[in-house]
Protein backbone atom coordinates (compact mmCIF):
# COMPACT_ATOMS: atom_id res chain seq x y z
CA UNK A 1 0.00 0.00 0.00
CA UNK A 2 1.08 3.78 -0.22
CA UNK A 3 1.06 4.68 2.72
CA UNK A 4 3.20 1.62 3.85
CA UNK A 5 5.97 2.76 1.17
CA UNK A 6 5.54 6.13 2.72
CA UNK A 7 6.18 5.03 6.31
CA UNK A 8 9.40 3.03 5.37
CA UNK A 9 11.02 5.97 3.58
CA UNK A 10 13.73 7.32 5.87
CA UNK A 11 13.09 10.94 7.29
CA UNK A 12 15.42 13.84 6.24
CA UNK A 13 17.97 14.58 8.72
CA UNK A 14 18.58 18.25 9.62
CA UNK A 15 21.42 19.70 8.04
CA UNK A 16 24.65 19.35 9.81
CA UNK A 17 26.87 22.11 9.84
CA UNK A 18 30.11 21.02 8.38
CA UNK A 19 33.87 22.11 10.04
CA UNK A 20 37.40 22.14 8.75
CA UNK A 21 40.39 20.68 11.05
CA UNK A 22 43.52 22.06 10.55
CA UNK A 23 47.11 22.08 12.59
CA UNK A 24 49.32 25.09 12.45
CA UNK A 25 52.65 23.37 14.35
CA UNK A 26 54.47 25.55 16.74
CA UNK A 27 58.07 24.29 16.83
CA UNK A 28 59.90 24.40 19.47
CA UNK A 29 56.86 22.72 21.53
CA UNK A 30 55.06 24.76 24.11
CA UNK A 31 55.77 22.48 26.64
CA UNK A 32 54.23 24.22 29.89
CA UNK A 33 52.60 26.87 27.90
CA UNK A 34 49.37 25.37 27.02
CA UNK A 35 47.41 26.17 29.97
CA UNK A 36 48.47 30.02 29.57
CA UNK A 37 48.00 30.37 26.12
CA UNK A 38 44.41 29.02 26.47
CA UNK A 39 43.58 31.33 29.03
CA UNK A 40 45.10 34.29 27.10
CA UNK A 41 42.94 33.78 24.10
CA UNK A 42 39.82 33.16 26.22
CA UNK A 43 40.60 36.80 27.75
CA UNK A 44 38.05 39.40 26.64
CA UNK A 45 41.11 41.51 25.83
CA UNK A 46 42.61 38.65 23.82
CA UNK A 47 44.77 40.64 20.54
CA UNK A 48 43.19 38.04 18.59
CA UNK A 49 39.32 37.75 17.85
CA UNK A 50 38.27 34.94 15.61
CA UNK A 51 35.90 34.64 12.98
CA UNK A 52 32.51 33.47 14.06
CA UNK A 53 32.59 29.29 14.47
CA UNK A 54 36.64 29.18 14.48
CA UNK A 55 37.48 27.23 17.55
CA UNK A 56 41.44 26.76 18.57
CA UNK A 57 42.19 23.45 20.37
CA UNK A 58 45.68 24.45 21.77
CA UNK A 59 48.39 20.77 23.28
CA UNK A 60 51.51 21.05 24.11
CA UNK A 61 53.28 20.47 20.67
CA UNK A 62 50.67 22.29 17.74
CA UNK A 63 47.14 24.09 17.26
CA UNK A 64 44.48 22.51 16.26
CA UNK A 65 42.10 24.89 14.29
CA UNK A 66 38.40 24.08 13.66
CA UNK A 67 36.91 26.50 11.01
CA UNK A 68 33.26 26.47 9.93
CA UNK A 69 33.16 25.65 5.80
CA UNK A 70 32.24 28.94 5.17
CA UNK A 71 35.00 30.14 6.44
CA UNK A 72 38.33 31.29 5.01
CA UNK A 73 40.34 28.75 6.07
CA UNK A 74 43.73 29.82 4.76
CA UNK A 75 43.06 33.30 5.90
CA UNK A 76 42.82 32.06 9.34
CA UNK A 77 46.00 30.17 8.85
CA UNK A 78 48.17 32.74 7.91
CA UNK A 79 46.66 35.11 10.59
CA UNK A 80 47.51 32.84 13.67
CA UNK A 81 51.12 32.22 11.83
CA UNK A 82 51.64 35.54 12.12
CA UNK A 83 50.53 36.23 15.28
CA UNK A 84 52.34 33.20 17.11
CA UNK A 85 55.51 33.46 15.77
CA UNK A 86 56.46 35.22 18.25
CA UNK A 87 56.01 32.69 20.81
CA UNK A 88 58.66 32.34 22.90
CA UNK A 89 59.78 35.91 22.86
CA UNK A 90 59.39 37.07 26.85
CA UNK A 91 56.01 38.70 27.80
CA UNK A 92 53.82 36.99 24.63
CA UNK A 93 51.57 35.68 26.68
CA UNK A 94 50.86 38.91 28.32
CA UNK A 95 51.10 40.89 25.44
CA UNK A 96 48.44 38.44 23.52
CA UNK A 97 45.89 38.48 26.41
CA UNK A 98 45.37 42.40 25.74
CA UNK A 99 48.04 43.97 28.39
CA UNK A 100 48.76 47.48 27.51
CA UNK A 101 52.00 50.10 28.07
CA UNK A 102 55.36 49.47 28.47
CA UNK A 103 57.34 47.78 31.02
CA UNK A 104 61.29 47.22 31.93
CA UNK A 105 62.22 43.49 32.02
CA UNK A 106 62.23 42.88 36.07
CA UNK A 107 64.50 39.88 35.38
CA UNK A 108 67.37 42.15 34.42
CA UNK A 109 69.97 42.91 36.94
CA UNK A 110 70.94 46.14 35.96
CA UNK A 111 70.38 48.86 32.92
CA UNK A 112 73.21 51.13 33.93
CA UNK A 113 75.62 49.02 31.42
CA UNK A 114 73.40 50.06 28.60
CA UNK A 115 73.22 53.54 29.15
CA UNK A 116 77.14 53.20 29.26
CA UNK A 117 76.93 51.24 25.51
CA UNK A 118 74.38 53.83 23.88
CA UNK A 119 76.25 56.77 25.66
CA UNK A 120 79.69 55.72 23.88
CA UNK A 121 77.76 54.70 20.42
CA UNK A 122 76.71 58.72 20.95
CA UNK A 123 80.58 59.64 20.98
CA UNK A 124 80.61 57.87 17.76
CA UNK A 125 77.44 59.52 16.14
CA UNK A 126 79.13 63.02 17.67
CA UNK A 127 82.28 62.54 16.08
CA UNK A 128 80.72 61.68 12.44
CA UNK A 129 77.84 62.96 12.50
CA UNK A 130 77.22 65.64 9.80
CA UNK A 131 75.72 69.31 11.50
CA UNK A 132 72.27 67.88 9.71
CA UNK A 133 71.31 65.32 11.98
CA UNK A 134 73.97 66.51 14.66
CA UNK A 135 72.24 69.24 15.92
CA UNK A 136 68.64 70.26 16.63
CA UNK A 137 68.52 73.13 14.22
CA UNK A 138 70.92 71.80 11.57
CA UNK A 139 73.54 74.63 12.32
CA UNK A 140 76.95 74.49 14.56
CA UNK A 141 75.94 77.06 16.61
CA UNK A 142 77.22 75.13 19.95
CA UNK A 143 79.42 78.28 21.04
CA UNK A 144 79.92 76.78 24.58
CA UNK A 145 80.85 72.95 23.42
CA UNK A 146 77.65 72.12 25.85
CA UNK A 147 75.34 68.99 24.62
CA UNK A 148 71.97 70.77 25.16
CA UNK A 149 72.07 71.40 21.31
CA UNK A 150 72.57 68.16 20.39
CA UNK A 151 70.33 66.31 18.81
CA UNK A 152 71.52 62.97 20.95
CA UNK A 153 72.85 63.52 24.01
CA UNK A 154 74.62 61.29 26.96
CA UNK A 155 72.01 60.08 29.57
CA UNK A 156 71.75 58.46 32.80
CA UNK A 157 68.15 56.27 32.82
CA UNK A 158 67.93 53.70 29.81
CA UNK A 159 64.21 55.36 28.68
CA UNK A 160 65.87 58.95 27.99
CA UNK A 161 68.91 57.00 26.22
CA UNK A 162 66.07 55.09 23.87
CA UNK A 163 64.38 58.29 23.28
CA UNK A 164 67.39 59.95 22.12
CA UNK A 165 67.82 57.11 19.30
CA UNK A 166 64.17 57.32 18.52
CA UNK A 167 64.80 61.46 18.30
CA UNK A 168 68.25 60.36 15.79
CA UNK A 169 65.94 57.95 13.69
CA UNK A 170 62.92 60.41 13.23
CA UNK A 171 65.66 63.26 11.80
CA UNK A 172 66.39 59.96 9.30
CA UNK A 173 62.91 59.74 8.66
CA UNK A 174 63.04 63.15 7.33
CA UNK A 175 65.98 62.75 5.28
CA UNK A 176 64.12 59.82 3.37
CA UNK A 177 61.03 61.57 2.90
CA UNK A 178 63.46 64.34 0.95
CA UNK A 179 65.82 62.61 -1.10
CA UNK A 180 67.00 65.78 -2.77
CA UNK A 181 68.65 66.88 0.58
CA UNK A 182 69.84 64.06 1.36
CA UNK A 183 73.54 63.86 -0.78
CA UNK A 184 74.42 66.48 2.07
CA UNK A 185 73.72 63.77 4.66
CA UNK A 186 76.09 60.96 3.57
CA UNK A 187 79.59 61.12 4.47
CA UNK A 188 81.54 60.13 1.76
CA UNK A 189 78.67 60.27 -0.78
CA UNK A 190 80.49 60.18 -4.00
CA UNK A 191 82.57 57.33 -2.87
CA UNK A 192 81.39 53.52 -2.90
CA UNK A 193 79.88 51.77 -5.70
CA UNK A 194 77.25 48.43 -5.74
CA UNK A 195 76.75 47.26 -2.87
CA UNK A 196 78.55 50.62 -1.61
CA UNK A 197 76.37 53.20 -3.53
CA UNK A 198 75.04 55.82 -1.21
CA UNK A 199 71.49 54.70 -3.19
CA UNK A 200 72.82 50.66 -1.83
CA UNK A 201 73.89 51.92 2.05
CA UNK A 202 70.87 54.04 2.31
CA UNK A 203 67.98 51.60 1.37
CA UNK A 204 70.16 49.50 4.19
CA UNK A 205 69.93 52.37 6.76
CA UNK A 206 66.14 52.55 6.41
CA UNK A 207 65.26 48.81 6.77
CA UNK A 208 67.05 48.77 9.66
CA UNK A 209 65.58 52.13 11.32
CA UNK A 210 62.18 50.58 10.20
CA UNK A 211 63.09 47.18 11.65
CA UNK A 212 64.03 48.91 15.03
CA UNK A 213 61.06 51.17 15.07
CA UNK A 214 58.25 48.48 15.02
CA UNK A 215 55.40 48.78 17.15
CA UNK A 216 53.85 46.51 19.38
CA UNK A 217 51.24 45.31 17.32
CA UNK A 218 52.64 42.03 16.15
CA UNK A 219 54.54 41.39 19.50
CA UNK A 220 55.77 42.70 22.76
CA UNK A 221 59.59 43.28 21.24
CA UNK A 222 59.36 47.23 20.41
CA UNK A 223 63.08 48.22 20.62
CA UNK A 224 61.96 52.25 20.15
CA UNK A 225 58.90 53.06 19.73
CA UNK A 226 57.49 52.99 23.30
CA UNK A 227 60.10 55.87 24.26
CA UNK A 228 57.51 58.41 23.24
CA UNK A 229 54.88 57.26 25.55
CA UNK A 230 53.88 57.19 29.14
CA UNK A 231 54.55 53.73 30.83
CA UNK A 232 50.68 53.44 31.06
CA UNK A 233 49.29 54.45 28.10
CA UNK A 234 47.07 52.41 25.40
CA UNK A 235 49.34 50.38 22.84
CA UNK A 236 49.71 46.98 23.24
CA UNK A 237 52.32 45.44 26.00
CA UNK A 238 56.30 46.55 24.87
CA UNK A 239 58.48 44.19 27.47
CA UNK A 240 62.11 45.84 27.03
CA UNK A 241 64.08 43.28 27.94
CA UNK A 242 68.33 43.22 27.66
CA UNK A 243 68.16 41.24 24.23
CA UNK A 244 65.86 43.94 22.83
CA UNK A 245 68.51 46.79 23.81
CA UNK A 246 71.67 44.23 21.84
CA UNK A 247 69.33 44.30 18.94
CA UNK A 248 69.49 48.29 19.33
CA UNK A 249 72.86 48.04 19.96
CA UNK A 250 73.81 45.92 16.72
CA UNK A 251 71.07 47.77 14.37
CA UNK A 252 73.01 51.19 14.94
CA UNK A 253 76.20 50.31 14.44
CA UNK A 254 74.69 48.68 10.97
CA UNK A 255 73.31 52.00 10.51
CA UNK A 256 76.51 53.65 11.05
CA UNK A 257 78.64 51.67 9.41
CA UNK A 258 76.78 52.80 6.30
CA UNK A 259 76.01 56.17 6.87
CA UNK A 260 79.72 57.18 8.20
CA UNK A 261 80.90 54.64 5.12
CA UNK A 262 84.72 55.51 4.11
CA UNK A 263 85.66 53.09 1.32
CA UNK A 264 88.53 51.14 2.15
CA UNK A 265 88.37 51.96 6.18
CA UNK A 266 86.40 50.06 8.49
CA UNK A 267 84.35 52.17 11.24
CA UNK A 268 85.83 51.21 14.39
CA UNK A 269 89.56 51.29 12.85
CA UNK A 270 88.87 55.24 11.99
CA UNK A 271 87.31 56.00 15.40
CA UNK A 272 89.65 54.70 16.97
CA UNK A 273 92.77 56.64 14.98
CA UNK A 274 91.09 59.53 15.50
CA UNK A 275 91.56 59.41 19.76
CA UNK A 276 88.78 61.99 20.28
CA UNK A 277 86.91 59.28 23.26
CA UNK A 278 87.18 60.73 26.40
CA UNK A 279 89.56 58.03 28.36
CA UNK A 280 87.63 58.34 31.68
CA UNK A 281 84.54 56.19 30.64
CA UNK A 282 86.96 53.38 29.56
CA UNK A 283 89.10 53.09 32.60
CA UNK A 284 86.94 50.37 34.27
CA UNK A 285 85.68 47.24 33.03
CA UNK A 286 82.90 47.82 35.84
CA UNK A 287 79.12 48.04 35.22
CA UNK A 288 79.89 47.73 31.25
CA UNK A 289 78.95 45.24 28.60
CA UNK A 290 81.92 42.87 27.62
CA UNK A 291 82.49 44.84 24.09
CA UNK A 292 82.03 48.57 25.26
CA UNK A 293 84.88 47.19 28.18
CA UNK A 294 87.79 48.63 26.62
CA UNK A 295 89.11 50.83 23.34
CA UNK A 296 90.40 48.13 21.51
CA UNK A 297 86.91 46.11 22.11
CA UNK A 298 84.67 48.99 20.83
CA UNK A 299 86.74 49.14 17.94
CA UNK A 300 86.45 45.38 17.04
CA UNK A 301 82.65 45.71 17.95
CA UNK A 302 82.68 49.06 15.24
CA UNK A 303 84.49 46.83 12.43
CA UNK A 304 82.06 43.39 13.22
CA UNK A 305 78.81 43.13 15.10
CA UNK A 306 78.72 39.60 14.13
CA UNK A 307 80.94 38.67 17.01
CA UNK A 308 78.82 40.97 19.63
CA UNK A 309 78.74 39.29 23.07
CA UNK A 310 75.63 38.03 23.67
CA UNK A 311 75.21 38.02 27.43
Amino acid sequence: PASASASARPKPQPQQDRFLVFEIAILPSIVGMAAALQDSLSSPTCLYKPYPGTKIFISEKDLRVRVHQTTNAAGVRVELKRLFQKIHIKGFIEWLAGKQGWELDSDEPSWTPYCDAFNKLQEVYKIFAPKAIKFTDGRDNNKDGVDKKLLWTKESHIKESITNVRTFFEALYYFDENPRERSSLLLSSKQGSGRNSPHRRWQRIMVNVRNLMRTSKYGPDTPIHWSAHGRYNRYNLALITGDLLREVIRGLIHIFQDLFFVEDKCLGTIWYEKQEFSGACWSTEKNKLPDFATTKKFEALLNNTTAMTTN
